[in-house]
């Protein structure tokens, strides 16, 4: 079994080992991983009427609202400037030319001429 579900795209594989996980527990007591997690609240943020349809009749192993909401709150939002974003952003403008660092301005007669006949 294991190797069929290695066949699988990453998403599906994710949904097959939580149905396989959720067979093992009890409703109660589930274990999640994140990656599931962060799936069922962007499940739940897109169609909240869906995903309590699913929990309701059990059609997919998602958690709880209060799962949901206490694994929400754990997280801990970064705020400000990634370095990482700064230093790859500094690298790509190494590689550009001078002129295109600082951009052009490009002014052509046609754009000009189709200003001036507008009014």
């Amino acid at each position: 079994m294991s190797d069929l579900i290695q066949t699988l795209e990453p998403e599906h594989r994710e949904l097959v080992k939580a149905c396989v996980n959720a067979a093992k527990h009890p409703r109660k007591g589930r274990r999640y991983t994140t990656k599931w997690l962060y799936d069922c609240l962007l499940m739940r943020m897109k169609a909240p009427g869906l995903y309590s349809k699913l929990q309701r009749e059990n059609t997919l192993p998602v958690p709880s609202e209060c799962t949901l909401n206490r694994s929400l709150r754990r997280l801990r939002p970064i705020y400000g400037i990634d370095e990482n974003v700064i230093s790859a952003f500094g690298k790509k403008l190494e590689s550009l030319s001078e002129a295109d660092r600082h951009g052009k301005i490009v002014v052509t007669t046609s754009t000009i001429f189709c200003i001036f006949t507008l009014w």
